[in-house]
């Protein structure tokens, strides 16, 4: 069994006013930003039908996921996202994707 990264699972509900377009032009814009970054290797997106998502991006090191992130939040390039996400109800796990 081989190591190959990072996983960044994130689970969030929409905020009242977003709808399945304006999340999914937002999971674009994410995927755009972090497409700058050395170490991002793609996203993946599923909603549910309770108005929840849910998104693995995939990631070389904790570190490379950590500095994104952290510049992902204080950047208005990133606005696009923010705005249809409900902040209290995002959580995040981090862990190594394993290759069977």
């Amino acid at each position: 069994m081989n190591k190959n990264g990072i996983l960044e699972i994130v689970t969030f509900d929409q905020a009242e006013s977003a709808d399945k377009v304006q999340i999914v032009n937002g999971v674009r814009v994410l995927d755009k930003f972090y497409s700058q970054f050395t170490g991002y290797h793609g996203i993946q997106v599923g909603d549910h039908d309770s108005g929840s998502w849910t998104l693995i991006l995939n990631w070389e090191s904790v570190e490379s996921e950590k500095e994104a992130s952290a510049l992902m939040m204080k950047s208005d390039e990133t606005n696009a996202f923010k705005a249809v996400v409900n902040p209290p109800s995002v959580k995040k796990v981090l862990c190594c994707n394993l290759q069977l």
